[in-house]
């Protein structure tokens, strides 16, 4: 989806190069996380997974839909977030593809007079 459609969509382009360390790494993408976690609670009430549930709903091929429904949300919310001015930060891009460079780690400062 990053790779192929959404650059065409919605000119929204992450390069796969250079690959960040943990530290530059974003937190996360969140509109695919919230896509996955309503596409997962879809199949699960799609398949009768929940507890309390008598009947299964007639939705047809509740995997294949949870997989779309997945992927359209994600388009979907892909293009809101990115209108955001935060947008490189909520689509998970990582520090120096948001110009940012990570923080350097700080060497621990010692007293006056001391050594280590």
């Amino acid at each position: 989806m990053n790779v192929f459609l959404l650059p065409r969509l919605l000119r929204v382009r992450r390069p796969v190069e250079p690959i960040p360390e943990w530290r530059a790494a974003g937190v996360g993408n969140w509109p695919a996380i919230v896509s996955v976690l309503v596409a997962v609670a879809f199949g699960a009430w799609g398949l009768l997974l929940f507890p309390g549930q008598t009947s299964a709903p007639n939705l047809g091929l509740v995997p294949v839909e949870a997989w779309l429904l997945a992927g359209v949300l994600y388009v979907v919310l892909a293009a809101l977030v990115a209108r955001a001015s935060n947008a490189k930060a909520l689509l998970g891009f990582s520090q120096h593809l948001r110009g940012r460079e990570p923080d350097a780690p700080t060497e621990p400062v010692s007293a006056p007079g001391t050594t280590g």
